[in-house]
């Protein structure tokens, strides 16, 4: 357990969608600070929430484009703005994520002032459908941003959507994304509801197969859903590369999270993917024990991973690889 750590994916903000209206998403940066001494973690990555509630200044709401599906199927973004108890709304913002995004950067900033040395890492979220090439060209310049983030529920979007000029930027200053994955286990029969597409639509299969089609460089979270045939490129492609996070929760979920529902998921993560392949990441604060909600958050995840790997005949180099090395060398921190 001496082994130091880096987490490429911890989400700071108030987040609007939980697990359900019982369950409080926690994301304060004092949370995940305070557990970072104890774990060794010595780099993070700092991400908004997705679907994020932002206060700015002392007066100030702003809460993420929300979308909503029309009767004709269009999908709508919204983005509310609440000052002085007045709520005013604005349909397709051009600027979705700005706010959220400069509140992290100087998070960051802060945080690695004040350490003397940089801890921390800021990976800015891009919407497809809204952003324009300004609106995230000026986070790529920033020497603290290490990768990019899309999240393709959260914007209803897949790699079907992602701009060319956005390709060509990301190709330009050589930034990894950092890709939210899903799954949908399919029934033989019945009409798939919009959300269902979507899952499927943000597949690890789809995400890696676009990834290498336009020669660019992508960290799937999730384990890429443990699915066999995204690992068959994974392992063999220097431009992909798996999270472990968060792993309570997808073990709790693996019947509906998982390509196999019969495996568990660190297991199948370490037998599908070489340790080369596979980083450590809390996905905080999403790692939840669903059968705990008083003390839902789990910070368990390094020692059931060190323990998954050495009852599979893992090596020292092999274990560090996962939990650092792997992360320091892909995101060439």
């Amino acid at each position: 357990m001496d082994y130091p750590m880096v987490d490429p994916e911890v989400h700071i903000g108030r987040d609007l969608f939980g697990l359900g209206k019982n369950t409080e998403v926690n994301s304060d940066i004092r949370v995940f600070k305070e557990k970072m001494t104890e774990l060794k973690v010595v780099k993070a990555f700092l991400i908004s929430a997705p679907s994020y509630e932002l206060k700015i200044g002392r007066s100030i709401v702003e809460r993420s484009c929300i979308w909503r599906i029309k009767p004709n199927g269009e999908v709508s973004y919204i983005k509310e703005t609440i000052s002085d108890q007045r709520l005013t709304k604005e349909i397709n913002p051009t600027q979705p994520y700005i706010n959220a995004n400069l509140a992290v950067l100087r998070i960051v900033k802060k945080e690695n002032r004040k350490s003397g040395k940089k801890r921390f890492y800021f990976v800015p979220i891009f919407h497809p459908k809204l952003d324009k090439p300004e609106n995230i060209e000026r986070f790529l310049n920033d020497e603290n941003t290490s990768a990019v983030k899309i999240h393709g529920i959260a914007t209803y979007c897949s790699y079907k959507d992602v701009p060319e000029w956005a390709i060509r930027l990301f190709k330009k200053y050589d930034i990894p994304l950092l890709l939210h994955t899903d799954y949908l286990r399919r029934k033989k029969s019945g009409i798939l509801t919009s959300i269902q597409k979507l899952q499927l639509a943000n597949s690890a299969l789809l995400w890696s197969k676009w990834i290498l089609k336009n020669n660019i460089r992508a960290y799937l979270a999730h384990g890429a859903s443990v699915d066999p045939s995204v690992a068959k490129l994974v392992n063999k492609e220097d431009d992909l590369i798996v999270g472990t996070g968060p792993d309570c929760l997808l073990e709790k979920r693996r019947k509906t999270s998982l390509n196999e529902e019969s495996i568990h998921y660190l297991e199948g993560l370490l037998e599908n993917f070489i340790p080369e392949k596979i980083a450590y990441s809390s996905d905080y604060p999403w790692n939840i024990d669903l059968q705990n909600k008083s003390k839902y958050l789990d910070w368990h995840s390094k020692e059931r991973i060190v323990k998954t790997c050495l009852e599979h005949n893992f090596n020292k180099k092999d274990i560090e690889r996962i939990l650092s090395m792997n992360s320091i060398r892909f995101f060439d921190l």
